[in-house]
């Protein structure tokens, strides 16, 4: 019988492999073809292994990239979005001048992400976003090894409207398109892709009233009754806190106070059913997570409760701007005009509501409504240069949260006009 050596010098031995001249060549092929059959129902039944990127933009320093996030959770508060400015305070854009974005994005799989694209974009201060709402700043193209995370910055420069004294909302989408693609744009509740910051950090003095206005919008395609409800917190950092960490982590610290603990084993657990692959990756975090819970309680010691007791407290009121349409694009003037005018004033004390939601303002709005909400938030008159007084609020249409703005008092000495 004729006989060829195949591969024999790549795999170090003679393997013979009859031809399929004879019986022999036919009994041969046959177990080939059982051979891939079965290679065939190995890979349909999911027990192949394969080798992919695993991309996320975290929503919290504690995220492990898990979605869909849990209800009732501050999603829009992203520690791996900041700005480059002229400002030497890091995560803070100046108006009018060119700004520059940056985007960490983690890869936790066991492939590089090669190419990954990356997308910025910035809107106007709203509580509700959408793609209406989005404006592209630019795209980067880069690679994220595997288990490593990688800074990207946007080079395309972003200058900011004087209107919203450089106040914006910054998200970002991050695809892999061929291994990991991104499913859910501009959506970080249920896309790991997705990464949002909706942060504004206002220096303000002791007793001082701070205005700031964001959009109210219906992204609904019916009328949905809108709740805005407020979290405050009254901070102080630990000096250890300010002199080993930088303005920016000391930031994240701040406004994740009082989210409570994130990712825990139980939390993860009860997200996903028995028996699916991703319990099954929780259940391989959960000696990791046990393991890291006195770290991650020794990160945010630093950061305290200002006692009420001893110290007034902050409050916030809101007034309803003239109503106006959701359209693609919304132009400064549109915005100018319904700050211009003002109805509908809703005044509410934290100092009066004992649970940790204060309720802001309650309205109606009609579909591809769009109202501007103008705050009024009052510094304690007896807060101290260093603290913070941060104001979580979150945009409920009937009953559920479809996103919040978060704005950060930081008091620095002297005394406001009267």
């Amino acid at each position: 019988m004729k006989t060829e050596t195949i591969g024999a010098r790549r795999r170090g031995r003679g393997d013979k492999v009859p031809t399929q001249n004879g019986a022999d060549g036919t009994q041969q092929q046959a177990k080939w073809v059982q051979q891939f059959r079965a290679f065939q129902e190995r890979q349909k039944n999911g027990r192949m292994r394969s080798w992919t990127p695993w991309l996320f933009i975290r929503y919290a320093q504690a995220d492990l990239g898990f979605r869909p996030i849990p209800p009732g959770t501050t999603f829009w508060e992203s520690p791996d979005i900041w700005i480059e400015s002229s400002d030497p305070d890091p995560g803070k854009a100046v108006a009018g001048q060119n700004n520059f974005v940056h985007a960490r994005v983690f890869n936790l799989g066991k492939a590089d992400a090669l190419p990954t694209r990356v997308d910025f974009y910035w809107a106007n201060p709203a509580l509700g976003l959408g793609p209406a709402n989005m404006n592209w700043i630019g795209t980067e193209w880069v690679e994220v090894a595997a288990h490593f995370s990688l800074d990207v910055r946007c080079n395309t420069p972003w200058v900011p409207l004087f209107l919203n004294g450089g106040h914006e909302c910054l998200i970002v989408n991050c695809s892999s398109p061929i291994l990991d693609p991104i499913q859910q744009p501009y959506q970080p509740v249920v896309d790991r892709h997705v990464g949002q910051r909706n942060i504004a950090v206002i220096e303000a003095m002791a007793g001082e009233v701070v205005h700031f206005s964001v959009a109210l919008s219906n992204l609904l395609p019916l009328m949905a009754k809108t709740t805005i409800t407020a979290r405050i917190e009254h901070v102080a950092v630990a000096a250890a806190i300010r002199d080993t960490q930088d303005q920016l982590s000391v930031l994240n610290l701040v406004v994740s106070h009082g989210q409570g603990a994130a990712n825990t084993t139980d939390e993860l657990l009860a997200r996903f059913r028995e028996g699916t692959a991703e319990q099954r990756r929780v259940r391989a975090w959960a000696d990791f997570l046990a393991s890291t819970d006195d770290a991650r309680a020794d990160l945010v010691r630093g950061v305290t409760d200002v006692d009420q007791r001893y110290r007034s407290a902050p409050y916030i009121s809101s007034t309803l701007a003239e109503r106006g349409r959701l359209v693609k694009q919304t132009s400064a003037r549109g915005y100018l005009g319904l700050l211009l005018t003002a109805s509908d004033t809703l005044m509410a004390r934290a100092q009066s509501i004992e649970s940790d939601e204060l309720v802001v303002q309650e309205i109606s709005l009609q579909s591809s409504e769009q109202r501007n909400l103008i705050l009024e938030m009052g510094v304690p008159a007896n807060a101290r240069q260093g603290e913070f007084v941060v104001f979580h609020m979150t945009q409920k249409m009937e009953g559920l949260s479809v996103g919040g703005y978060t704005v950060v008092l930081r008091v620095v000495p002297g005394t406001p006009d009267r």
